[in-house]
């Protein structure tokens, strides 16, 4: 099912918790892979990591750089009450991805396109960045 041998040589994968400088500003982790070799007949599209898939997108500043942000929303409050018709604007439970394949913590996989087939990479050597801590918004001096 994985290429040994992609079309596309993999300099650099890493990734970088990050949580915002509020509650209800979420949290999540930036995943960035960095090629030093790709072949231009190649569409790299997903990256599958720790139970999530996200759509990779191309750095725009530098073409061999691709990045995905995985973002965990906060919890929101749920309505309980006997009248069910209450419960009807609650959230829906997201439940986590069944991968055809397994992955340990610091495992991931990358689906690309070669033509028109789908082919799949397994990344083993995933390195963890310093973790960012976004500052809160700055309160208007009124």
């Amino acid at each position: 099912m994985f290429q040994e041998n992609p079309p596309f040589k993999l300099e650099e994968a890493g990734f970088q918790k990050w949580f915002g400088g509020t509650p209800d500003a979420g949290k999540g982790i930036h995943f960035t892979l960095t090629f030093s070799e790709i072949s231009d007949d190649v569409l790299i599209e997903k990256i599958y990591f720790r139970g999530k898939v996200e759509i990779l997108k191309q750095n725009t500043q530098n073409n061999k750089t691709y990045l995905a942000t995985f973002v965990e929303k906060p919890k929101q409050d749920i309505i309980l009450d006997a009248n069910p018709a209450k419960e009807m604007d609650n959230p829906k439970p997201s439940l986590p991805i069944k991968f055809s394949f397994d992955l340990k913590e610091n495992e991931a996989v990358v689906q690309y396109k070669k033509g028109t087939k789908t082919h799949y990479f397994k990344i083993g050597k995933i390195f963890e960045k310093e973790v960012i801590a976004y500052p809160s918004s700055k309160q208007d001096d009124n």
